[in-house]
């Protein structure tokens, strides 16, 4: 299966993916109210926090060691193996502290939350094993299959009268189901742990621990934990909602960084620098290319779509909303770029970024959420993605004497802008005051992007060549 092939089955997967969660979110976000949804945001918030001692880039340095060429069962048994290790002091930990966990969350989850742990944990083994074995666009049924379950279950469990409860009952059926759905798919037979794979194991994880497990964690997660702190679960809520609607833009770098990092890993192990480059130049136009133009039309349509959408009481978040677009717009790159790093086996150079900026995300969060409330949240968060993505830039310059599509993203800012003044003028003749006219304008947004980014003959030819390797 092709690298393009894999890029749209996953992309195609995971559009699936936000436009059912987005719907189920709607809903929820509705029926709950933003203080009973924040609860179940802080829920999400455990969860992604404890995996960072669950899991510390066990999975990731399983995928990238079978990926290379080490024998695949035996990474199997022992990344299993390690991970079972770790859950027992996790779990006994999570019990001590349960009185003031169920107080910070909001209900008593304890319990919940140690099932959704191993569930998570254990279940997510074979997937990234299938991964490995280069079938990553077979995952993309995966990610379906746990997303149609969450919001099918959650929403009669919410209709019965669960609550916030129905989330997450609703997310533990989803999760085990995924998981066996892996099992099922995944060709790899467990292997005898072995002493020389645990040590090729843990020699990668002790950088991924801090590039591709602490990063993604605390940056999608100390913002609403340290709200949840210091504000209200309304808050939470609200800012939660703003967090999912910029996290559309990154459906398709997320694919992409999916399906290139075992392709990026052989083409690094076989010292072919020209292909990665020559990948890497067209990926970074790519993740680019929806998140620019995106953070135009919120700029102008931020408080509609909230209102409309969500309903008034999550207007509150309508700077938060145009911060983290901006944000995301910065992350795409980012995380395109530690991906190439990780899968070139460099991942010190993660490491180092990520302890800078995640340190200065915690500290920044700490201080701005305290002085400005949500909006500090953001900011931090904007600040901190930025300093990484810098820092991981200039590595991957290093090792691969890469030079940045500068022109190509150029030219797209200056089509977004376009559309932006375009837009802008609109809105002074027409009240957006429905759903149907929200929509009507962003899809003329949309319309008028493509035609102006169309107008760049470098683009286009981009484009030509990306459809003729679609199989």
């Amino acid at each position: 299966m092709s690298i393009v092939t894999s890029i749209g089955k996953i992309t195609a997967a995971k559009i699936l993916n936000r436009i059912l969660g987005f719907a189920a979110f709607v809903f929820f976000a509705r029926e709950l109210g933003a203080g009973e949804f924040g609860i179940f945001v802080l829920f999400q918030a455990s969860l992604g926090l404890l995996s960072l001692f669950a899991d510390p880039a066990i999975g990731q340095a399983a995928e990238q060691r079978a990926s290379s060429g080490e024998p695949a069962d035996r990474v199997y048994g022992t990344a299993l193996l390690l991970k079972s290790a770790l859950l027992v002091p996790l779990i006994a930990v999570i019990v001590w502290f349960s009185g003031p966990l169920d107080a910070y969350i909001g209900g008593e989850v304890t319990t919940l939350l140690i099932v959704a742990t191993i569930v998570q944990q254990l279940g997510s083994l074979p997937e990234v094993m299938l991964r490995a074995e280069l079938r990553v666009g077979e995952t993309a049924s995966l990610m379906a299959v746990r997303q149609v379950v969450w919001a099918v279950v959650g929403a009669v469990l919410v209709l019965l009268g669960f609550g916030f409860y129905g989330l997450i009952y609703g997310l533990l059926v989803a999760v085990t189901l995924r998981a066996l759905l892996a099992l099922y798919k995944c060709e790899t037979s467990l292997g005898q742990p072995s002493r020389e794979q645990f040590w090729s194991i843990i020699n990668y994880a002790k950088y991924q621990v801090v590039a591709n497990k602490v990063a993604p964690q605390l940056y999608s997660w100390t913002d609403v934990t340290i709200i949840g702190i210091f504000l209200t679960s309304s808050l939470v809520g609200a800012y939660e909602v703003a967090w999912r609607v910029v996290g559309i833009v990154l459906i398709f770098p997320a694919a992409i960084g999916t399906t290139i990092f075992p392709h990026i890993s052989a083409w690094s192990r076989n010292s072919d620098t020209e292909q990665i480059r020559e990948t890497l130049s067209r990926v970074l136009v790519s993740v680019v290319s929806v998140s620019i133009p995106a953070f135009f039309g919120v700029l102008l349509l931020g408080r509609e779509i909230l209102r409309l959408i969500f309903g008034p009481e999550f207007t509150v978040a309508w700077l938060v909303l145009i911060i983290l677009m901006g944000q995301k717009s910065v992350e795409a790159i980012k995380n395109t770029l530690a991906r190439v790093v990780a899968a070139m086996d460099y991942p010190q150079y993660n490491a180092i970024a990520t302890i800078v900026g995640t340190t200065l995300n915690v500290v920044l969060n700490v201080v701005l959420v305290w002085k400005f409330g949500i909006v500090g949240a953001a900011v931090a968060t904007t600040v901190a993605t930025i300093v990484g993505m810098l820092l991981l830039g200039g590595f991957l310059r290093r090792v691969l004497l890469f030079t940045y599509p500068v022109k190509k993203i150029g030219w797209m800012v200056v089509a977004s802008t376009g559309m932006a003044i375009i837009i802008a003028a609109l809105k002074t003749i027409i009240v957006i005051n429905s759903l149907p006219r929200l929509v009507s304008i962003v899809l003329l947004g949309v319309i008028l992007y493509v035609v102006l980014v169309s107008t760049f003959q470098p683009l286009r030819e981009d484009l030509g060549k990306i459809l003729q390797q679609i199989k």
